[in-house]
This record gives structure tokens, C-alpha cells and sequence, in this order.
């Protein structure tokens, strides 16, 4: 299937006043998205007209941000916000008494505190730290017992921590709730493939260590 594109052509076109301006109304929202590394390419601030999506309003915005950490940093946020939101509106974890959904169907002398409970035994994290996570620049949290996350506070997390945001447990998956990095357009576009493993799996660490180590493979 043929992907749909604004060429490099058509973009030198619509440069106005040391503008990219877009009108949405004769390119439509895939067609815009699809073009986002010719936008990145061309290196001119873009301004979309006759547009009333939101989320072409935030591509334009983090188009615009020249600072790459800066930019990297928009799109952490937006996308931590929108899962906090779904978490929160649709109560997937089902907590009682600290303890989630699944944890009430298992049994393990383990159950209070959901994922921010960390189980070595459990942690394919370090199972494959030497083979292959390591050696993408993952950032790894080294548990040799059972312990609850360094970063939780009460019954709340101290740390914006994207990967354990779009984690899901095997029972949550199983009723179709899963969140993968290019479930999200803003970090399939922006990110290239060792970022994109950063992102999935640097669980327990906070968003300055995260982007810090992004900015290392840009």
C-alpha cells in the first residue's frame, strides 16, 4: 500500500516568509503525519492553517522546538499524561486495599503494591541485560530481592517513568489492555529503533536519566 506524502518538492512550495505553511485543508491529517521526516528535513518552523485537530496543533508545536531535548521532553510528557488519564478514567489496575486486579486472583506472599513491587526471580530484565538490553543503552535497575520500586511514596509514584507506564501485567493483557511504543505516532515518528527499546523498557528510572540517555543515540 502506497504511503501518502507531501514530496520535498511540494514542501519548497509552501515556504512563505521563512514559514512551512500548511493548509490542512488540502492535505489531510495521515497524509501531514506521514510527512513528518520531510518537515524535520526541511528545518523551518511549520504553521498549519484552516486546522482544528489537536494533534496537528501539537505536531506543529513539537516540530517547532529546535531544542531536541526540549522536543524529546514534550513528547515524554504528552504521552505520560495520556496514560496516566486512560489508567485513571477506566481503573484497569482494580486496586483494593493496595492490592491490584491481578494480585487478588494470585497466590503470592507478594501482592500489595501491583508492578511497583519488583520480584528478581521475576525480572527478565536482567535476564537479558547481557545479551541485549545492556548493550542497547536500557537503563537497568540492578534488585537482587524482593522490594518494593525506590521511587514509590504512599501510594504514589515520585517519578514520571514512561516505560512503567506502558507496561501491562499478563492479566491485563490478556483482557486487551497493552500499550507498545508505536501504539503512540509522536514516538513512532521521532524516535529511531534503539530510542524506541529505551523507551519500552527503562522501567524504575525517572524522565531526566531517560531523555539524557536518548540524546545519546539521536
Amino acid at each position: 500500500m502506497l504511503v501518502k506524502k507531501i514530496s520535498k518538492k511540494k514542501l519548497k512550495q509552501l515556504v512563505k516568509d521563512d514559514k512551512l505553511i500548511i493548509d490542512c485543508q488540502k492535505h489531510n491529517k495521515n497524509k501531514i503525519i506521514n510527512s513528518i521526516n520531510n518537515l524535520l528535513k526541511f528545518d523551518k518552523q511549520v504553521q498549519f492553517i484552516n486546522c482544528h485537530d489537536q494533534e496537528l496543533i501539537m505536531l506543529a508545536e513539537v516540530i517547532n522546538l529546535q531544542d531536541i531535548k526540549k522536543r524529546y521532553e514534550y513528547i515524554y510528557d504528552v504521552v505520560c499524561d495520556y496514560l496516566d488519564e486512560q489508567f485513571q478514567k477506566n481503573n484497569y489496575c482494580q486496586f483494593v486495599n493496595d492490592v491490584c486486579v491481578s494480585g487478588q486472583y494470585r497466590n503470592s506472599q507478594y501482592k500489595e503494591f501491583g508492578c511497583c513491587y519488583i520480584y528478581p526471580r521475576q525480572n527478565w530484565m536482567a535476564k537479558l541485560a547481557k545479551k541485549f538490553m545492556k548493550n542497547q543503552g536500557v537503563l537497568l535497575l540492578d534488585v537482587t530481592s524482593p522490594t518494593i520500586c525506590p521511587h514509590l511514596s504512599g501510594k504514589d509514584c515520585r517519578i514520571k517513568a514512561l516505560s512503567c507506564k506502558l507496561f501491562t501485567c499478563r492479566y491485563l493483557q490478556k483482557k486487551g489492555v497493552s500499550f507498545a511504543i508505536d501504539d503512540f505516532w509522536l514516538l513512532k515518528k521521532f524516535f529511531n529503533k534503539r530510542q524506541k527499546t529505551i523507551l519500552q523498557y527503562s522501567f524504575y528510572h525517572d524522565k531526566e536519566k531517560v531523555i539524557n540517555q536518548l540524546l545519546k543515540y539521536t
